[in-house]
């Protein structure tokens, strides 16, 4: 029962809700390892991922005129299909104009909406270096298709950046392959990592232990404060 209880709060974790409580349940059942390889390389060291990032900032700060003038002419329509709609009550085709209006008037207020967003997602990306980021790029699993007893790889592509006082994070690395039914965890690890970008590689070879059918892979990288997870499909038959 402990086994099972153990299984079923990291299943949560992943999940982020009962039925992943459910799911968690199955892992613990699972008594034999896979032989795991591991291949790790820093693709970014901090100061280089800093500057991606400040670039992709600077880029949206210096379309941010063209935005406001494009938000601007958005306006002046606004304002013109009002006068239109205005003038047009006296026609003799005032309803179909009085719907055209309208129509006109939601595309921009809805394009008015998509703009205020933008704004608010560079305000927040401004903010961006004031504070300890954990980010994950990417995740690839190698072949997609595959069997028991062939070789496959996973990869995670992932980010840490932080004030220049944080020299390192302790990062955990989780991975869990479930197909729903259930559930086997690959690997676990902790590493200390400078800031920079890195990719984090498992080999292993797929055991009958190991669940098939259509089959989800979740890798969890933590820093102990703030969790990121990122999945990839995989197809294991017998």
């Amino acid at each position: 029962m402990l086994q099972v209880l153990t299984g079923g709060a990291l299943g949560q974790v992943v999940a982020g809700n009962v039925g992943g409580f459910i799911v968690g349940s199955f892992i613990l059942d699972v008594v034999k390892t896979a032989k795991i390889q591991y291949v790790d390389r820093q693709l970014e060291n901090g100061d280089e991922a800093a500057r991606r990032l400040k670039y992709n900032i600077k880029q949206a700060e210096e379309t941010k005129p063209e935005e406001k003038k494009k938000a601007e002419e958005k306006q002046d329509k606004l304002k013109k299909a009002e006068e239109l709609q205005k003038e047009d009550k006296k026609a003799e085709k005032k309803k179909e104009i009085d719907r055209k209006v309208e129509d006109k008037i939601r595309e921009l207020e809805k394009k008015a909406e998509e703009q205020r967003k933008q704004d608010k997602k560079a305000e927040e990306t401004r903010d961006f270096d004031k504070r300890a980021s954990l980010i994950i790029n990417d995740s690839t699993i190698t072949p997609q298709i595959t069997e028991t007893g062939a070789k496959v790889e996973a990869s995670v592509n992932y980010t840490l950046l932080g004030p220049e006082t944080l020299k390192s994070f302790a990062i955990t690395e989780t991975r869990i392959l479930t197909n729903r039914s259930k559930s086997f965890e690959l690997d676990k690890r902790e590493r200390s990592r400078e800031q920079g970008t890195y990719s984090s590689t498992v080999k292993f070879t797929v055991s009958e232990d190991m669940p098939t059918g259509y089959c989800t892979l979740y890798t969890m990288i933590s820093d102990g404060e703030y969790t990121k997870t990122v999945k990839s499909e995989v197809i294991i038959n017998k």
